[in-house]
């Protein structure tokens, strides 16, 4: 992505952060609450898990508004 500017730079990066939380929020659901044997850690991750799944959704809006042709996001 170094070599990328403007709105080409946009586009990546927004796409590089949806795919990043999908990533993380596919972890946390299929592997790290299902196998988590200390209580804690269990509640913990099943409390954080929406709030993962909000920073998603706000990546995938975002994805969405960087990718239009013509339109340029904050940088």
């Amino acid at each position: 992505m170094s070599a990328l500017r403007g709105p080409a730079f946009d586009r990546e990066y927004a796409s590089n952060e949806l795919a990043y939380h999908q990533t993380v929020n596919g972890a946390v659901a299929q592997t790290l609450i299902p196998s988590a044997r200390n209580p804690q850690l269990k509640s913990l991750l099943e409390n954080a898990a929406p709030i993962f799944q909000q920073h998603e959704q706000h990546a995938k809006r975002w994805s969405k508004t960087s990718t239009r042709p013509g339109r340029r996001t904050a940088t």
